[in-house]
């Protein structure tokens, strides 16, 4: 995989739509942190850490569980997870949906992890059908018309997660979801994404800003793909009602359930998640490169999509990141991407597979 063609900062491919390269090769999202430098560590964080987890168990005093926490199965809720139990000694309730796209290894997991954390686990009860059935219907679609939207609206169903999350942790006595969205997973090719770090992505500025991206785009994806009116109702609460769990609805409607993302003052260390995951007897599905999206294999299908659709991926995204942020040298970033940055076969035929369906994408 060689840096040709790569910004000359991070490593976001020089093919990525949408983006400017500046005279010195460097994309918009480098140009913008040379403006506006992002601190990889605040001093402060640790002590408002701290005080939210000191919160979130006053909060729980009377309650059954200090809080509910999502688990797929995949490194970073694990991770969170671990970090909730062992290091706050938080009471906490898992939640966990077995997807279409769920490798087996993953499912194990997530039941060896919650049975050695001493952690209950409740699995919701959504359509794994109908998920499966969605997903299909906007990959053929996209492969008539290859559009960065249709690839994310593949993914739609996932939404009424967040949901489910409020319904279930105000059903189990859980006062406090705990969220665990780290800064390096930020995607910046994804539709609907802010082309900006300089936001607080969750603040409510950010979401009004978002939605307004999402309309645009929204009617923008009506004219080219009418198709996507079958499923206006889904897109509708997926988009706007369920985006994330901080939507002006969801804070709404469940208004004694509150929300926070951990890794927002605690940090993220691989090396400490790589500890985590090896004590905790982790296995990563067969045939994979990579721990990151291990959880999901039509997460590797929509990578693929996302290379012919933008001209960039979630892995260029998130080594980009690191490299930003300057926790990952852009020699060792570049070397990870050469060994992890193949899309793993397997994967992506089972999740063509469980789909019915196999793109022109995959089959050239």
């Amino acid at each position: 995989m060689s840096e040709i063609g790569r910004c000359s900062s991070c490593l976001m491919p020089r093919s990525t739509r949408g983006f400017t390269f500046d005279e010195r090769g460097n994309c918009p999202l480098c140009v913008e942190h040379a403006r506006h430098p992002e601190a990889v560590e605040d001093p402060a964080a640790a002590a408002r850490l701290e005080r939210t987890i000191a919160e979130v168990r006053r909060r729980g005093t009377d309650a059954p569980f200090d809080c509910l926490v999502g688990l797929s199965g995949g490194m970073d809720s694990v991770y969170l997870l671990h970090r909730l139990t062992k290091r706050h000694g938080l009471r906490c309730l898992a939640l966990y949906y077995r997807t279409p796209f769920t490798p087996p290894e993953i499912h194990e997991n997530v039941l060896n992890v919650t049975a050695r954390l001493g952690v209950p686990l409740v699995e919701m009860e959504l359509s794994r059908e109908e998920h499966r059935r969605v997903a299909a219907d906007f990959v053929r679609m996209w492969e008539r018309k290859p559009d960065q939207v249709l690839v994310n609206l593949a993914c739609a169903p996932c939404k009424l997660m967040h949901r489910e999350m409020f319904r279930i942790a105000r059903l189990r006595g859980a006062p406090t979801i705990v969220h665990g969205d780290n800064r390096f997973e930020h995607a910046n090719i994804a539709a609907g994404q802010l082309r900006t770090n300089a936001l607080d992505r969750y603040a409510l500025p950010a979401n009004l800003l978002r939605l307004g991206v999402l309309a645009t785009r929204g009617a923008a994806t009506l004219w080219r793909h009418p198709a996507v009116l079958r499923h206006s109702g889904l897109v509708f609460r997926a988009a706007v009602l369920y985006l994330n769990p901080y939507t002006a609805y969801l804070r709404l409607r469940y208004p004694r359930v509150h929300v926070f993302n951990y890794f927002q003052d605690g940090t993220w260390d691989e090396r400490e998640l790589d500890a985590v995951l090896d004590e905790l007897g982790w296995r990563m599905p067969a045939g994979f490169h990579s721990k990151k999206k291990a959880d999901c294999t039509f997460a590797h299908l929509k990578n693929v999509m996302s290379q012919a659709s933008t001209g960039a991926n979630y892995l260029d995204c998130f080594y980009s990141n690191m490299v930003r942020l300057g926790v990952l040298g852009r020699a060792e970033a570049l070397a990870r991407l050469e060994r992890e940055g193949r899309p793993p076969e397997g994967a992506i035929a089972e999740a063509c597979r469980t789909l019915g369906w196999t793109p022109d994408c995959v089959r050239k």
